[in-house]
């Protein structure tokens, strides 16, 4: 079971602004970020929101549940859910009789997971208009909480799922919980993480931490650990601060 560690460093003089942002940490499934896996805010919005201090560290491990839902709009009832049963790499589970069956082994394309470094599993036989959902063993309670969410397109048939080692970090302006539904915004920092003992590090601030250039905006630091941190991507750094 792999485990792994974030550590996110923000600079403390942005700690003191007023800014109602919150940054959300999610993790690419299936090639889409689509679930926020943890939030937190300098100022949150609700008790829901854990505040974002100067030193923030995320945890979480490869274990797996799968699960489906219903959205309904008829009646008192709005949601129903299919039990969660738990499922490794290379498994899949068949939905029969409503129910989720224990998950079995099957045959994977291994060298796509070598390549990719992914943890591929199936869902087989899921019904139109349920919803596959993903959860993750995640911080110091261990709880499972939301990675995915998916609305398969067809009826009866057999919903493979990828989760990568890539993550996003973002901030929005939206009130945004753990376990959303998320679409990162442009200032996005995309990374991959790597098993190990020592927790990745990632600050946003300055070149000069707490010590701000003339105009200089905050943004990711990359300086901190090259060795376990790769830059995938960047786009507009620049949250409402």
């Amino acid at each position: 079971m792999a485990k792994f560690q974030l550590l996110v460093l923000i600079d403390s003089i942005l700690l003191s602004t007023t800014s109602k942002d919150t940054l959300v940490l999610c993790r690419k499934v299936n090639d889409v970020f689509s679930t926020a896996l943890a939030v937190a805010s300098v100022n949150p919005a609700n008790a829901r929101i854990p505040p974002l201090l100067s030193q923030n560290m995320f945890s979480w491990a490869d274990e797996y549940k799968v699960r489906l839902s219903y959205q309904h709009e008829n009646g008192a009832l709005i949601v129903s859910q299919s039990n969660s049963i738990d499922i490794k790499h290379g498994q899949t589970s068949h939905f029969f009789n409503k129910v989720l069956q224990p998950a079995v082994t099957t045959v994977v394309d291994t060298s796509e997971v070598v390549e990719k470094d992914l943890d591929i599993f199936n869902i087989a036989e899921a019904p139109y208009n349920s919803t596959v959902e993903v959860l993750q063993k995640a911080g110091a309670s261990s709880s499972f909480f939301p990675i995915y969410r998916f609305h398969p397109a067809g009826f009866s048939q057999d919903f493979p799922i990828s989760v990568s080692n890539e993550f996003s970090l973002f901030w929005t302006g939206f009130n945004v919980s753990y376990g959303d539904d998320i679409k990162p915004s442009g200032n996005r920092y995309e990374f991959v993480i790597s098993e190990g003992a020592k927790p990745t590090t990632i600050r946003f601030g300055f070149a000069q931490s707490d010590s701000p250039g003339p105009r200089e905006d905050p943004t990711w630091q990359t300086d901190i650990n090259e060795a376990s941190t790769e830059l995938l991507s960047i786009g507009d750094l620049r949250p409402k601060l």
